[in-house]
């Protein structure tokens, strides 16, 4: 029996009660033992194999065991985060002012008829420009029209100055301008 204990039965009720680390160490100091008694030659290669077995898999036990607390602890983390964003948009939504809709509507009606004013004034405003292009248009062509008559004035006139010599090598003579 071993000592400390007083049963059987106690050992292996203070072994399940036993965090995983340490039985991990319990068991790698049994293994130790063995050793030493394999050492000193007691046949007793199967039990250290055993242990060696049963501590990888308490090491694989106290893994999943880490592994579920933590994502326990991440479950949990997230739940209370979740929660006080729920309180927060609560609290926004209690404090914020309740829109009737007679409200909203007065509101858009509003903002259309902004809209439609500055549409208004922008045509208002396209109109004004396309008349002033269309008058320097205008303009442009009366210019035009009057640079090309007194273009056709000015070849009348040379045509009426040029004077014909019937000379042997001459054929005409320009006058003056």
């Amino acid at each position: 029996m071993i000592p400390g204990f007083k049963t059987l039965k106690s050992f292996s009720a203070q072994i399940k009660c036993m965090p995983l680390s340490k039985l991990f160490w319990f068991l790698g100091f049994l293994t130790v033992i063995f050793l030493g008694l394999y050492v000193a030659g007691y046949e007793v290669l199967e039990v250290i194999f055993s242990l060696i077995i049963v501590n990888i898999a308490v090491i694989e036990v106290s893994r999943q065991v880490d592994k579920k607390k933590h994502t326990e602890s991440i479950k949990n983390d997230l739940t209370e985060r979740l929660a006080s964003i729920e309180r927060i948009c609560k609290n926004i939504m209690d404090h914020q002012p309740r829109i009737d809709h007679d409200d909203v509507k007065t509101i858009v009606q509003e903002h259309n008829k902004s809209e439609r004013d500055k549409t208004d004034y922008l045509f208002d405003r396209m109109a004004r420009k396309s008349i002033e292009i269309e008058n320097n248009v205008n303009r442009m062509k009366r210019t035009f029209s009057g640079a090309i008559g007194a273009l056709d004035d000015r070849i009348n006139e040379i045509e009426r100055n040029v004077i014909v010599k019937t000379d042997d090598n001459q054929i005409a003579e320009l006058e003056s301008f």
